[in-house]
């Protein structure tokens, strides 16, 4: 075996050993599992729904006030033409006056992109508590409602 041969061998199982790691690493490094009677927790439980394209679960989570102005059609359409990868990270949970926001930071990574671009961006969820849990009072990321009337 000539030097070159056992340099190009040497690089080579370098290369599997850290390939091996990665994978571990990212097969132990999972989500912390969130109460789903909590705002967090259901701020967890429909972002599932919006990552496994599941309109019924995603609108299952809306109060019934959204669902009285905002058709599962919306949900459906928005899940079949939005986001494809998406991770998001929890920041912070603020009660108000009736109501719980969780800001969440949300990164978006772009499909058939080379180079692994994505963009991050703040999303607050406004959740209220209605029927024994956590229900969302506004159409949230990645979903569009038209607004309330104004009276």
């Amino acid at each position: 075996m000539t030097r070159s041969t056992r340099w190009l061998l040497a690089v080579i199982a370098v290369v599997a050993v850290l390939a091996v790691v990665a994978v571990a690493i990212a097969l132990t490094t999972g989500e912390d599992e969130l109460d789903p009677g909590t705002p967090e927790g259901a701020v967890q439980a429909y972002l599932r729904a919006v990552a496994d394209r599941d309109a019924e679960a995603a609108y299952a989570w809306f109060s019934s006030d959204l669902q009285d102005r905002c058709r599962i059609s919306n949900v459906r359409d928005a899940l079949q033409y939005g986001p494809e990868d998406f991770r998001a990270q929890l920041n912070e949970v603020v009660p108000r006056d009736g109501t719980v926001d969780v800001f969440v930071e949300i990164t978006q990574r772009y499909q058939g992109d080379l180079l692994g671009n994505s963009s991050s961006f703040s999303q607050v969820f406004s959740l209220t508590e209605e029927d024994g849990g956590w229900r969302f009072v506004d159409a949230s990321w990645p979903v569009y409602c038209p607004p309330e009337p104004v009276k």
